[in-house]
C-alpha cells in the first residue's frame, strides 16, 4: 500500500503545482488582453516569453510514472479515477478523491484559460487586420502621391510634349 500512496500523493502534488502554474498563466493572459487593447506589443512579447518559460516547466513534470504505478496497482488498462475509486480501500478512496478534486480544479482553470486565450487571439487578429489596413492605406497614399506627382509633371510640360507622351 505504501507505494501507491506515495504515488497518489506525488501525483496530487504535481497536479497542484500545475494548477498553480496555470493560474499564473491565466493572470498573465488577463494582463496580455490589456496589453493588446493598449497596443503595447513590446510588453506583450515579454509576457509571452515569460509564459513560455512557465509552460516549459509544465513539460518537465513527471506525472506519467506516478500514473503508471497507480494503474498497475489497480490493474486497470488506463488511468481512470472513477474506476480506481470504486476498487480502492476506504483510505485509498479518500486519497484518490483528493486527487480528483485537484484535477477538477485543473480542468476549471484550463477551461478559463482557453476561453481567455481565444479572446486574446481574436484581439491580436483584429490588431493585425488593423495594421494590415494601415499598411494598405499607406501604400495607396504612396501610389496616389506618385500619380499626383506624374500628373503635375505632365501639367508642367509644354503642350507639344504632353501630346507626345500620350501617344
Amino acid at each position: 500500500m505504501g507505494g501507491v500512496s506515495v504515488s497518489i500523493a506525488a501525483l496530487q502534488e504535481a497536479y497542484q503545482e500545475q494548477v498553480d502554474i496555470y493560474k499564473t498563466i491565466l493572470q498573465m493572459a488577463e494582463r496580455e488582453k490589456n496589453l493588446l487593447e493598449a497596443g503595447q506589443l513590446n510588453d506583450l512579447i515579454t509576457s509571452l516569453q515569460q509564459k513560455q518559460d512557465l509552460i516549459s516547466r509544465l513539460d518537465q513534470m513527471d506525472v506519467e510514472s506516478h500514473q503508471a504505478v497507480i494503474v498497475k496497482y489497480y490493474r486497470t488498462t488506463s488511468f481512470s479515477l472513477p474506476r480506481m475509486i470504486k476498487a480502492a480501500s476506504l483510505r485509498e478512496r479518500f486519497e484518490l478523491e483528493k486527487l480528483q478534486r485537484v484535477l477538477a480544479e485543473l480542468v476549471h482553470v484550463l477551461e478559463r484559460l482557453e476561453a481567455l486565450e481565444k479572446e486574446n487571439e481574436m484581439l491580436l487578429q483584429g490588431y493585425k487586420n488593423y495594421l494590415s489596413g494601415v499598411t494598405s492605406k499607406q501604400s495607396q497614399l504612396k501610389q496616389a502621391a506618385k500619380a499626383y506627382q506624374k500628373s503635375k509633371q505632365m501639367a508642367d510640360l509644354p503642350e507639344d510634349r504632353r501630346t507626345q507622351n500620350k501617344s
